[in-house]
């Protein structure tokens, strides 16, 4: 996914961040909600494990839910394997990149493919 992201953030200056830019004797916490505070679009790699993880739920979602609804970020649901995605109201009103019946995990890789270029395309139009 980031292989088709990179040359949209070289070309744009768009600045992709994830958790794995934490070092060691940051403030994880406080980083993350700054990066959410700061974000135009969040990508969210929606799993089982997602909607299961209290930080997720408790910490990281409202933030970007709010921001959803005040237009100010755009979340962009990329279903990564089987889950409850269509059962969860807050999610599922927002157009997922793949259809939930369709997980990345269950893709052939040309298909992976293609939906990564449709997310690639996604948010150079935000841009």
């Amino acid at each position: 996914m980031k292989v088709y992201l990179k040359p949209i953030s070289r070309e744009f200056g768009l600045e992709l961040w994830d958790d794995t830019k934490l070092q060691a004797g940051d403030d994880w916490k406080e980083e993350i909600a700054k990066e959410i505070e700061d974000c135009s679009a969040a990508i969210l790699l929606v799993s089982a494990d997602f909607p299961a993880s209290d930080f997720i739920v408790t910490e990281e979602l409202p933030p970007l839910l709010e921001a959803a609804k005040k237009r100010v970020a755009r979340i962009i649901p990329t279903i990564t394997k089987a889950c409850l995605f269509p059962e969860i109201d807050e999610l599922s009103k927002f157009q997922a990149i793949n259809p939930p019946s369709k997980a990345l995990i269950t893709m052939t890789e040309g298909e992976a493919e293609e939906a990564y270029l449709k997310l690639a395309s996604t948010i150079k139009t935000l841009l």
